[in-house]
């Protein structure tokens, strides 16, 4: 969630959170462009191997990999990871 007002953002998370603001105008202004690179997807998740298997009955539209992983967990490994989007 993002803060309240851009002046809530702590000083060191600034350069990431000004990168964040620029992907997230460069995508909208790909899609008024008609570019869509997850062809329609509308659910998202990672998954620690290339499994192209459904996710909670949505159909694989893309996936890109192997990715590595800044925050690792018991599920998420911290490399080999793949970024999945289903219609």
């Amino acid at each position: 969630m993002a803060p309240p007002t851009v002046d809530d953002v702590p000083t060191a998370e600034q350069p990431v959170y000004d990168a964040c603001l620029t992907a997230v105008s460069a995508a909208r202004a790909a899609r008024k462009k008609g570019q869509d690179p997850t062809q329609g997807g509308k659910n998202f998740n990672f998954r620690k191997d290339n499994s192209t298997g459904p996710f909670q009955g949505h159909v694989l539209q893309t996936q890109v990999g192997p990715l590595d992983n800044s925050y690792p967990t018991d599920d998420l490994p911290a490399s080999g990871i793949y970024a999945n989007t289903y219609k």
